[in-house]
């Protein structure tokens, strides 16, 4: 399963700042971060949506300390999910029937709808950590 994301250890000393002087203000900043993976929620829902109704709904957008992303599964759905983000093929039964096995193709849609939105989640990463600056003094 491919794995992407964007380093943020420059920003940790923001972050630490931020959480002992302005804890409210880092929650700000996280709620900005959250919003720039939901651009990435959002299509990845689409894309999810052309092959399976039941994972779209399991993917979600979310924020701890500095870093962002978007989750996909959980539950009973989570294999699905993982599943169709992966590279291999693998088999299942056809509708439970062990005896006719079918061989299914990955469709990922995590890695498409991150390319798709990078220069969205660029800008709106930037802007919030530009707000952040900001409002903590720092000019």
């Amino acid at each position: 399963m491919p794995k992407i994301s964007i380093d943020t250890r420059e920003l940790r000393d923001l972050a630490q700042h931020l959480r002992k002087v302005e804890p409210d203000l880092l929650k700000e900043l996280q709620a900005g971060l959250k919003g720039a993976a939901l651009t990435v929620a959002v299509e990845a829902r689409l894309i999810a949506g052309f092959n399976s109704a039941s994972i779209p709904p399991t993917i979600r957008p979310f924020a701890r300390g500095l870093t962002a992303g978007v989750r996909a599964g959980g539950g009973k759905k989570g294999p699905l999910a993982r599943l169709m983000e992966g590279p291999q093929p693998w088999r299942h039964p056809v509708f439970g029937n062990r005896n006719v096995w079918r061989r299914q193709f990955a469709h990922p849609f995590l890695a498409p709808a991150l390319l798709k939105e990078s220069p969205n989640i660029e800008r709106a990463a930037l802007a919030a950590v530009e707000a952040a600056f900001l409002k903590a003094g720092f000019h």
